[in-house]
């Protein structure tokens, strides 16, 4: 009987051998967690800051070097997304994509009445036209705006964040879970779309939108409608929602 199973063990094991390092969800499941426990501990220390904060004290060195090391993890994971997507689709357009730089083509050719669309919102077709003077590939123009756009909003939400909680930790923690969100690296390589500036426009009006609050000043709340206005020209739903 026990040479029976021996043998039956080796047929197992040589027609459905394991992995030699354990199974795929093991280690996916090892991975997260992985990231709960630091993802805990990071909680911990932004709760600490902010008690720091509100008590009066410094914030401790320890902390403002994990903040440091979490920018640079984001700046890392950002970068290596991009790369990596844009060796796969930086030349594939999307159905908006086309719109919007058939739109910049006719601003180009000024033929400005052409140019009118009634469903398209205007600003990303305007900034497409302005950079064709600097490079006539079109395409070329509304990636780059679309990755700079995607970009910039890591740069306003570490900003709004440290704003809102008067906290680099917890900044920094909300640029590296927004660059960890690999769709987002997707799109912005991949398409040609007003999202991205439209979110960036929108972390803009809410760091202003803080100014305005805490210090009830007319030129906050100057610049405040001035960004709302390039949020709407960004997308037309911008007017009553951030309104």
């Amino acid at each position: 009987m026990l040479a029976v199973n021996c043998a039956r063990t080796c047929i197992v094991q040589n027609v459905y051998p394991s992995p030699p390092f354990g199974s795929r969800a093991t280690w996916i499941a090892v991975l997260w967690i992985a990231v709960l426990r630091y993802w805990r501990r990071a909680i911990r220390l932004v709760r600490w800051q902010i008690e720091d904060l509100e008590s009066g004290r410094v914030p401790s060195t320890h902390n403002q070097n994990i903040s440091r090391w979490l920018l640079a993890a984001a700046a890392l994971s950002c970068g290596f997304q991009l790369v990596w997507f844009g060796s796969r689709c930086i030349h594939q357009i999307d159905i908006d994509g086309i719109d919007y730089i058939g739109i910049a083509r006719h601003l180009r050719s000024h033929q400005f009445y052409s140019a009118i669309n009634d469903f398209r919102s205007p600003l990303l077709s305007w900034m497409i036209a302005a950079g064709s003077f600097f490079d006539g590939d079109l395409v070329r123009v509304g990636k780059a705006l679309n990755i700079g756009s995607y970009l910039l909003c890591g740069v306003l939400l570490y900003f709004f964040a440290k704003s809102l909680w008067h906290s680099e930790l917890a900044a920094s923690l909300a640029v590296i879970w927004f660059s960890l969100s690999r769709g987002l690296s997707v799109v912005a390589v991949g398409m040609v779309t007003p999202d991205f500036l439209f979110a960036a426009l929108t972390l803009a009006y809410f760091i202003v939108l803080l100014q305005c609050l805490r210090t009830d000043e007319k030129r906050w709340w100057g610049l405040l409608g001035g960004v709302h206005a390039l949020a709407f020209l960004a997308k037309a739903f911008a007017l009553p929602w951030l309104g």
